[in-house]
């Protein structure tokens, strides 16, 4: 991956090197890219890649909740500062957990926090 490419991941989602790399080898070049699948999905994907143990790939589930959402986002830099809390308990909090969460693409998601922003 180009450092270009790599930097722009790093700095839309706020992200470490690291997970820039583990998203790289997982076929992600840009962070639109997540916008179509979920937080699930992703995770068997990094349980695929040479040494990443499925206890390491299960580490990124809650960080992978935030990407895909932000994926979605015009700003993403700025909503990763305003909402960095994606806990199952944060998103009870915001109207938006249901048990199929981490099934939910980035699309799905974001109707979800649009639709509770709408209900408040």
């Amino acid at each position: 991956m180009s450092s270009s490419t790599a930097q722009s991941l790093k700095h839309k989602l706020a992200i470490t090197p690291k997970t820039v790399s583990l998203l790289s080898d997982a076929g992600y070049k840009d962070y639109r890219d997540l916008r179509a699948v979920s937080p699930e999905y992703i995770v068997q994907q990094l349980k695929q890649l040479p040494g990443i143990t499925e206890t390491q790939a299960e580490s990124y589930r809650r960080g992978l909740r935030r990407m895909v959402w932000l994926a979605t986002q015009d700003d993403p830099e700025e909503k990763a500062k305003l909402y960095p809390d994606w806990t199952q308990k944060a998103l009870k909090a915001r109207g938006i957990w249901s048990e199929d969460f981490d099934l939910l693409s980035g699309d799905e998601i974001n109707k979800r926090w649009q639709d509770a922003i709408q209900s408040k």
